[in-house]
Order: structure tokens, then C-alpha cells, then sequence
């Protein structure tokens, strides 16, 4: 249970959530590593750093589609990487962002 009363201070109380938000660090799923690094490799094998699509990412992970759409979404409201898509809505690429490159560097 939520308490609504005001600290001394004046400021609302903070519920045990919304601490572990602002203190959890970001974590990554094994899932999200897997795909962070198929991109950096990707990247790091082809001149110019050629855009890995979505299909081809499915097939390199060897997992299955739905699994990876979901972690693909996660890392995207994050801020990790950009998916293109088609007309339709369907991912059609997927690159990393400048954060994402940050991120997988720490990975590696």
C-alpha cells in the first residue's frame, strides 16, 4: 500500500517501484546481447557497415521470430537501435543508434 501523505519536506513519498526505476541499471537479456552483437559483427564485416535486415537477423540468431521481434521492440523504445519499416508497418531493418554502438562496445 501507497501512502499519500507528504513528507516533511513537501514532497510526495516515493513507493518502492518507482525507487527500483530510478535505480535499477539498464539491463540487457541474453537475447538483446545476441542481437547487439550480430549487428556490431555485421557492421565490422562489411565495408560501410551495410544495415542488417530483420529476416536475415532471425536467421543469424537461430531463434525464433517472435522472440526476437519482442526484444527488437524493447531495444527500440529504448533507444538502442532503429528498425525501418515497410508501408505495411513490418520491420524491414534494423541498425543501431549511436547509443546502441555505445552500448555494444561496453558489451564487448
Amino acid at each position: 500500500m501507497v501512502r499519500t501523505t507528504l513528507s516533511k519536506l513537501g514532497d510526495p513519498p516515493l513507493c518502492a517501484f518507482s525507487e527500483r526505476l530510478i535505480m535499477a541499471p539498464r539491463r540487457l537479456s541474453r537475447l538483446q546481447r545476441q542481437i547487439l552483437t550480430c549487428l556490431m559483427a555485421e557492421y565490422r564485416r562489411t565495408p560501410g557497415g551495410t544495415i542488417l535486415g530483420h529476416y536475415e537477423l532471425v536467421q543469424a540468431l537461430g531463434r525464433d521470430k517472435s522472440d526476437v521481434s519482442h526484444s527488437l521492440r524493447t531495444l527500440e523504445a529504448r533507444g538502442v537501435i532503429l528498425i525501418s519499416r515497410t508501408a505495411g508497418g513490418q520491420a524491414n531493418t534494423v541498425n543501431r543508434t549511436s547509443e546502441g554502438q555505445n552500448l555494444t562496445s561496453e558489451i564487448a
